[in-house]
């Protein structure tokens, strides 16, 4: 063997080499690709994921106002309440006081006895009793 046929084996031998890592580098390309359509498909997965999550935040967020609006609403209500509830209260209140003294008035008149007729009790100017028909 010659220089020629020395050259040509080397040759020989590097286009094997190359061949070898062409298919090995074409086999890691066809593995990346299986690899990037899973990435991408997870990655539609995600947006798709995001997008549901972002609808409910939504939805949770226009309950959540919505209960706002309701709790200040009742929050409203409560207090309007509370104020006819105090306002009732006072006027219960008065009320028996002025039963209470009024319930005094009585048993001091009833103590005393029958009061005596003045013109302003019942008699008219005639001396009628004013309250008859």
């Amino acid at each position: 063997m010659g220089l020629h046929g020395w050259l040509l084996e080397q040759l020989r031998q590097e286009v094997a080499e190359q061949r070898e890592r062409l298919r090995v580098t074409g086999t890691r390309v066809t593995e990346l690709e299986g690899t990037q359509r899973g990435l991408r498909q997870e990655q539609g997965q995600h947006r798709d994921l995001l997008q549901r999550l972002c609808l409910q935040l939504d939805e949770a967020t226009a309950r959540a106002a919505h209960l706002g609006a309701r709790l200040t609403a009742a929050e409203g209500a409560r207090r309007t309440d509370l104020e006819r509830l105090k306002s009732s209260e006072e006027k219960n209140r008065e009320l028996e006081r002025r039963l209470s003294a009024l319930e005094r008035e009585l048993r001091g008149v009833t103590s005393a006895g029958p009061p005596a007729r003045t013109r302003h009790q019942g008699w008219d100017e005639s001396g009628d009793d004013a309250t008859s028909v």
